[in-house]
């Protein structure tokens, strides 16, 4: 039997820190834009 819209393989886990290069690419995208001020850490 085909899997047509759904087919369940198995779980899916999300862990923390997956997606560091999309949340640096969208607020390099938002200080380019001037949307936001960027900070200086010293």
């Amino acid at each position: 039997m085909g899997c047509l819209l759904y087919c369940h393989i198995g779980p899916v886990y999300v862990y923390p820190g997956e997606d560091e290069m999309h949340a640096l690419a969208m607020n390099g995208l938002m200080v380019l834009n001037g949307e936001v001020e960027p900070l200086e850490y010293k």
